[in-house]
């Protein structure tokens, strides 16, 4: 069964299948099908017409896929636009939910690679000049 775009396995439990879809965790799938009285373990391929199209009603409730990705992209470019210190901290690379960056930055260094190369480049370009 195909849901927004992706294929959901028949033998995969319906609340785990779902989550596949970007705007849907587990909490959402949770909420989702208990409002439909759907067992979370349900599969996939047990699912008949009716209540696809429920799930589908259901869900176009939701802001999900590509509408989410566009409402989080221009949420950014607004924080940005704006100047606010978490924007900042965004274009930086440095963590932005709370973290320290004196040892546990990680989670920063992974999501932005590339500005981290761009100022170790920096970074010994300098030492060469001093």
């Amino acid at each position: 069964m195909y849901l927004y775009g992706h294929w959901l396995p028949p033998r995969k439990a319906l609340s785990v299948a779902i989550r596949r879809v970007h705007g849907i965790g587990p909490e959402r799938a949770r909420i989702i099908l208990s409002s439909l009285n759907i067992h979370p373990t349900l599969p996939v391929s047990a699912i008949t017409p009716t209540l696809r199209d429920a799930l589908l009603a259901k869900l176009n409730v939701y802001t999900l896929e590509a509408d989410l990705k566009r409402q989080v992209r221009n949420d950014i470019l607004h924080h940005k636009q704006v100047g606010t210190s978490w924007s900042l901290r965004y274009e930086k690379g440095y963590p932005v939910r709370g973290q320290s960056t004196r040892r546990n930055a990680n989670t920063a260094k992974r999501v932005n690679p590339t500005l981290l190369r761009e100022m170790s480049t920096f970074t010994r370009v300098f030492r060469r000049i001093i």
